[in-house]
């Protein structure tokens, strides 16, 4: 008796192990909230990398000047990543007894990322906050310049949510001013706004200027405005 070996066609195949996509969506929707948990499904399973990266980096949080400075040459190096991020969170942040970095921090919110604007196609959400129990008594108003108003202006015209939390501005136009220059925002966040009302003095011969307010300033289409506070200091 001859046993023919089966040919490669007529082999039995080993059923699929891996898990529907319906199933491997909802296992990384289930961890979206957490970030550790989040890498190590991408890191564990190749299937779970590509849904795990649009999690991961549908929003980057900058909280230092140095990560602002590094971010240009972290997406010459992963291309791949510009298309994923849909919102940017610049975030004052650092320890209750780093006085000297806090201030060096301020620095994030009166600076344009330009390249971040730019270069992140499905950009839509930009977040401004702080940590307004300490920078309010470190006497660090944010006062904007008009030409990083012009920027945001130029740059940011494609931006649809704004958030602004935890920060004490110099001025009332300061702030309007700033809301202003994001000409095409639908949904506006604000809580924790702090405005300084005492008047700052221009010494005689000073080459500041005080800002000039645009009384022609077309409306801003804002359809969901959500909780504002505002506490003059």
């Amino acid at each position: 008796m001859i046993l023919n070996k089966p040919s490669p066609d007529s082999a039995p195949t080993a059923p699929s192990m891996q898990p529907p996509t319906e199933v491997l969506e909802a296992i990384i929707d289930q961890a979206s909230d957490n970030t550790e948990t989040l890498h190590q499904l991408s890191l564990t399973c190749t299937t779970l990398l590509p849904r795990s990266r649009i999690r991961l980096f549908a929003g980057i949080v900058i909280r230092t000047v140095e990560q602002l400075e590094s971010s240009r040459k972290f997406l010459d190096s992963h291309p791949w990543l510009a298309p994923l991020v849909r919102k940017v969170t610049l975030e004052i942040t650092a320890r209750e007894d780093a006085f000297t970095e806090r201030l060096r921090n301020v620095r994030l919110l009166d600076a344009v990322p330009i390249h971040l604007l730019n270069r992140l196609p499905n950009l839509d959400a930009w977040t401004m906050t702080s940590q307004s129990r300490w920078i309010i008594h470190t006497g660090s108003s944010l006062s904007l310049h008009r030409s990083v108003l012009w920027r945001y202006r130029k740059y940011g015209n494609h931006i649809r949510s704004l958030e602004l939390s935890g920060i004490v501005f110099d001025r009332m136009p300061d702030f309007t001013g700033l809301v202003s220059a994001f000409t095409g925002i639908e949904t506006l966040t604000c809580y924790d706004i702090y405005v300084n009302s005492k008047p700052r003095r221009v010494e005689a011969g000073s080459s500041e200027s005080p800002v000039l307010v645009d009384m022609n300033v077309q409306p801003l289409p804002i359809s969901t405005l959500k909780t504002f506070k505002e506490t003059w200091t």
